[in-house]
């Protein structure tokens, strides 16, 4: 059963064949890739309050935000390829600024996205009480300022890849809530369709449709996510997005000699 994080020593993980990788005297494995990240990077703890562009980049597991493993390598898919081309900003009177019907599309499209997670965060939190905590759920790309006006075009450049940055955070946050609602227990809905409350107006069936065909509600092995680098004494999700999820995960275990009993990667 899901819990709080705890050491991954407590969990009944298969823990082979895993394979061993490494660096500098430091020991990772994984169960599911058969390589490490290209420029491993050192964990850092999380700013107390990330940006997007921080959560994006992130690779090691923060306890706050597990869903930053599932974002896609190309996030840029289905409907969110509204953010593929950056939009330039344009200036009158008024200032620098993304043009307005741009502005509008995104705004609308943050409604929607917004309403389909907290629609699945009720149904998980209701149905699931332990998880009310376990993480934090990403700002709204709207306070990043896509719909603002600024005194210098920078300051508008700036504005506009910080929300997109925090769409895109957003995206690996809805995957993360679908892989819990499918896949939590066998008896949950399996189709995008039936996560949510179709008679709710602000969740259009076109949004579900896309969302549904899209990499974003796709979890099997073939899937191309980002993933994360778990440390094995703070684990929080590893089990459910190694088995059920199929999201890439390295186990890092430090240097030895390793103090986990029959868990260790030897």
């Amino acid at each position: 059963m899901f819990t709080r994080p705890q050491p991954i020593g407590t969990f009944n993980l298969p823990w082979g064949p895993n394979r061993k990788f490494g660096v500098d005297g430091h020991y990772y494995t994984s169960l599911n890739r058969s390589s490490l990240p290209l420029n491993l990077p050192s964990d850092t703890p999380m700013p107390q309050t990330p940006s997007p562009t921080q959560m994006r980049s992130r690779l090691w597991a923060a306890d706050r935000f597990p869903y930053l493993a599932f974002s896609l390598q190309d996030p840029f898919v289905g409907q969110w390829a509204r953010f593929t081309v950056p939009s330039d900003p344009i200036d009158d009177q008024h200032g620098w600024h993304l043009p307005r019907d741009k502005a509008k599309e995104w705004k609308n499209f943050e409604h929607l996205i917004r309403a389909s997670a907290e629609c699945m965060s009720n149904k998980l939190q209701e149905r699931f009480p332990e998880f009310n905590g376990l993480w934090h759920e990403p700002a709204k790309p709207g306070l990043y300022g896509y719909f603002t006006t600024y005194p210098t075009m920078a300051e508008a450049c700036q504005a506009i890849a910080d929300s997109v940055d925090a769409f895109i955070v957003y995206a690996a946050y809805i995957s993360f809530l679908i892989a819990l609602c499918r896949y939590y227990e066998a008896s949950s809905p399996r189709s995008v369709r039936e996560l949510f409350q179709v008679s709710n107006s602000k969740i259009h069936p076109e949004w579900l449709r896309e969302l549904a065909e899209s990499p974003i509600a796709q979890f099997g092995p073939e899937s191309r996510r980002v993933g994360s680098i778990v440390n094995v004494k703070s684990c929080n999700l590893a089990p459910f997005m190694m088995e059920k999820a199929c999201v890439p995960i390295w186990l890092y275990w430090g240097l030895p000699p390793f103090s986990f009993g029959k868990r260790n990667p030897a």
